[in-house]
């Protein structure tokens, strides 16, 4: 959801293109709620607002969010970053850069971030299951980004 971020990665799809793909799959027949955007969270320096903005925008679509945890890989741009930030290094052992533990290394209190972020898109989910939007203008939604805010 970050322009900056998807500039910075040089993404070539928007919002507005994801969007607009959920719409061409719904009217070719596939209901929102089988529908599953990945969202990658985690990343070297992303904050956990970008990462739940990410994540609302997903939900505001009415399909499933499936998180993906960032892992840095050699030679790329984010591995270098991560390298920048003394994260990882070239003596690295790789295994530690695998998905499931890569957020240790960037401490506990990050680790406990991404696991909230699971739990949220859990609820998110369910939601999406029920058809309901968490983030419209009713109670419920009023009730729930208050919750949001709180995390």
């Amino acid at each position: 959801a970050n322009p900056e971020r998807l500039r910075d990665m040089s993404s070539k799809v928007t919002p507005d293109d994801l969007s607009n793909a959920v719409d061409a799959l719904e009217a070719a027949g596939f209901p929102r709620k089988r529908i599953e955007v990945y969202v990658l969270i985690g990343l070297p320096g992303q904050s956990e607002d970008e990462m739940v903005r990410s994540i609302l925008l997903v939900h505001r679509l009415g399909v499933k969010i499936r998180l993906a945890n960032f892992s840095p890989i050699p030679g790329t741009v984010e591995w270098k970053r991560a390298k920048q930030m003394g994260i990882v290094d070239d003596s690295t052992n790789l295994l530690w850069t695998n998905n499931t533990v890569f957020g240790y290394l960037l401490g506990e209190a990050h680790q406990r971030k991404l696991d909230a972020l699971a739990r949220l898109v859990k609820v998110l989910n369910h939601a999406a299951d029920l058809e309901a939007n968490l983030l419209d203008e009713g109670i419920v939604g009023s009730l729930f980004r208050k919750w949001v805010k709180t995390m």
